[in-house]
């Protein structure tokens, strides 16, 4: 609440204010939204600006996003994650704000944190030049860091670098992650383990990938991390998959698949539904375009949705069905 207005009264004050209409309210998938008219975000703007130090009204704005980041964050890991994303975006303007203010008024604790709590958000939201801006800019201006925040940094980073085509300064962040939390007497961080599998299956190193992937499920389960053993686990089907060890890469799918549907996170249903049923398409491949189907929903942006479309059509070539095929892979052409 504001100076001299009790937390309990907002609300009433706001339902005046909608009463009056000086306020819009909007109702969206995080809930109702209320928004100033054009005209009276104006005159605040003007008021702020007449301030003589404006800094305390930004700090409050920063620190009160910076909690709703920090809230949020540990949803996308559990069954609540499409409603965590949902929040996250509908508040982007603010976050966006409480980023570049931290960033341009030397408040790396906030800018740090900020940019760690929205690393996953970012990452499954395919947002990866946020994730290359942000994670640039905090470690730009920060100095010392604990050893597991630089590590995680660094790890983001590296995605945010990867996805960008900066191939090498993606590997220089991986290896720098690692190196932090080996200094710091820490566990690897899971995430650039994922990363480096990933860079190394690209790359057409199959067995480089299979043993990334499997420090980065065994780190996972040290840090008791159910998401990220989740994810590792499906990466893992993945190389197995893709190197000709068909029974492994089911096997792994299936304890992905069946991780993921216990902590019921759409994110990692989803990815864990695709690398099963890429496992499948050509030994069982009725049974990979069931999963696929499943999977199509849940993969709604980019690649993602691309790959799914083209091992359906993999799949239906396996039965004997050029036109569903052909209509599959059509599919997949622009994504």
């Amino acid at each position: 609440a504001g100076e001299g207005v009790e937390a309990r009264a907002v609300l009433s004050h706001l339902g005046s204010l909608v009463g009056k209409s000086m306020i819009d309210t909007d109702d969206t998938e995080a809930g109702t939204r209320y928004r100033l008219l054009e005209t009276l975000r104006e005159y605040a703007w003007e008021r702020l600006d007449e301030l003589d130090d404006p800094s305390r009204v930004h700090a409050r704005h920063a620190a009160h996003f910076l909690a709703l980041v920090e809230t949020v964050a540990p949803t996308l890991k559990g069954a609540d994650d499409e409603a965590g994303i949902a929040r996250l975006a509908a508040d982007q303007d603010n976050v966006r704000a409480a980023l570049g203010w931290a960033r341009d008024h030397d408040e790396p604790d906030t800018l740090v944190r900020l940019v760690l709590g929205l690393g996953l958000y970012w990452h499954n939201t395919l947002n990866y030049r946020k994730i290359s801006q942000w994670t640039q800019a905090a470690l730009e201006h920060v100095g010392a860091l604990p050893g597991d925040a630089r590590a995680e940094l660094l790890a983001y980073a590296a995605v945010g670098a990867n996805y960008t085509n900066r191939f090498d300064d993606a590997m220089t962040l991986l290896q720098a992650s690692l190196t932090c939390s080996r200094d710091a007497g820490l566990p690897p961080s899971p995430l650039a383990l994922a990363y480096l599998g990933i860079a190394a299956l690209v790359s057409n190193h199959p067995e480089d990938a299979i043993a990334h992937a499997e420090e980065a499920l065994a780190a996972a389960r040290a840090a008791a991390d159910p998401y990220w053993e989740a994810y590792a686990l499906q990466l893992l089907s993945r190389t197995c998959s893709h190197s000709g060890d068909g029974e492994r890469g089911r096997s792994t799918a299936d304890e992905a698949l069946a991780r993921a549907r216990r902590l019921g996170n759409r994110h990692l249903i989803g990815s864990a539904l695709l690398a099963a049923g890429f496992a499948r398409v050509t030994s069982e491949p009725e049974v990979a375009l069931e999963l696929l189907e499943e999977c199509a929903p849940m993969r709604a942006s980019g690649s993602h949705v691309g790959l799914t479309y083209f091992f359906r059509g993999v799949a239906h070539l396996r039965l004997g069905q050029p036109s569903e095929a052909a209509h599959a892979l059509r599919a997949a052409l622009p994504l």
